[in-house]
């Protein structure tokens, strides 16, 4: 993916598009359900596997701060989206 997109990591960029998610579709911050997904790259390197992380993030004076990463599994990812 780095060699399609060799700009700025969704990882350094969340906070700003959590909060430009929000204010685009009237999302309220304490309802945001954040996931963030790595494709599988087809690599025996661990980090080139698929994962899932949801995000939760502080939010300070209408900023999102202090982005906090848990691994979910693609199982609780559907869930989360048929729910």
């Amino acid at each position: 993916m780095f060699d399609e997109n060799p700009g700025t990591s969704i990882t350094e960029w969340n906070s700003k598009l959590a909060k430009e998610i929000c204010d685009k579709h009237e999302i309220d911050s304490k309802q945001l359900v954040y996931i963030e997904h790595t494709p599988d790259k087809k690599t025996k390197l661990s980090f080139n596997q698929e994962s899932f992380y949801k995000v939760k993030f502080d939010v300070v004076d209408d900023k999102f701060e202090n982005p906090q990463w848990q691994e979910i599994s693609k199982e609780e990812v559907n869930k989360l989206i048929t729910e």
